[in-house]
């Protein structure tokens, strides 16, 4: 008598028809191709994972929900370039909440109103924070986000648009009526937040540059509360750039 053949299975099969669960207790699949050995079946199509691979594919870090942009220094052109880049990135990762901590003399005019529609165009929401000083166009920074507020000895300053003109009679006469518009603006946009008249702000502007406190800032509207620098919440600072952001707006060489 023959003794029995005891040998491992090995069934390579092909073809076409719908995808199902394989097994060599079960009749084998149409599609795809399985090797089985003794218990168990593996599939032809389907590539062994690579653990490296699997290792190497870390989640995406959830956007970051509130985020510190330190405005220091000049308002230029070039400094306020990379901060409304890096404004238009944050709102299209999903972040909920900005901060803008303002320790500025001012600057150019329009270089400030580019930044100031880039900040009211945010679907976050924004908090402005004079620390320490917010002159001249530091100030219409402060007024453009949606909370306003300042530490106990915040110094803030406003005054009318100002350039250093140049050129003849016909283009000293252009950049007038260029100021003559660039206060109609100003004027529409602080009125929208101080809780005083055209007429109260028309006299400030006539005698100069007004100066105020905290305590005048909140009296008149121009801020929404007065906070301890040290009750300012944690949130995560946000350069710029990979440059220090102090060097980019030209306080450090």
């Amino acid at each position: 008598m023959k003794k029995p053949l005891i040998a491992s299975l090995i069934l390579i099969l092909g073809g076409f028809g719908p995808i199902k669960s394989a097994s060599c207790d079960s009749p084998p699949p149409v599609y795809p191709p399985y090797i089985c050995t003794g218990d168990s079946c593996q599939n032809l199509s389907v590539a062994p994972a690579d653990p490296e691979d699997e290792q190497s594919q870390e989640p995406a870090p959830p956007p970051v929900a509130a985020v510190m942009i330190e405005l220091d220094g000049e308002v230029n052109a070039d400094s306020v370039a990379p901060i409304i880049a890096k404004l238009k990135e944050l709102d299209a990762a999903g972040t909920k909440e900005v901060w803008f901590r303002i320790n500025s003399n001012g600057g150019s005019v329009m270089a400030g109103q580019d930044l100031i529609v880039a900040i009211e165009s945010m679907r976050a929401h924004t908090t402005c924070v004079a620390d320490w000083h917010a002159f001249s166009m530091g100030f219409s920074l402060l007024e453009a986000c949606q909370d306003r507020v300042a530490v106990p000895q915040a110094m803030m300053m406003v005054h009318l648009p100002s350039i250093h003109a140049e050129g003849n009679e016909n283009d000293i006469g252009k950049q007038v009526e260029l100021l003559k518009s660039i206060r109609k603006i100003m004027t529409t946009q602080l009125l929208a937040r101080l809780k005083i008249t055209r007429a109260q702000l028309d006299a400030h502007f006539e005698h100069g540059s007004w100066w105020m406190d905290s305590a005048e800032a909140l009296k008149i509207g121009a801020i929404d509360r007065i906070v301890q620098t040290r009750d300012l919440p944690a949130v995560t600072p946000i350069p710029t750039q990979e440059r220090n952001l102090l060097q980019i707006l030209g306080l450090k060489p």
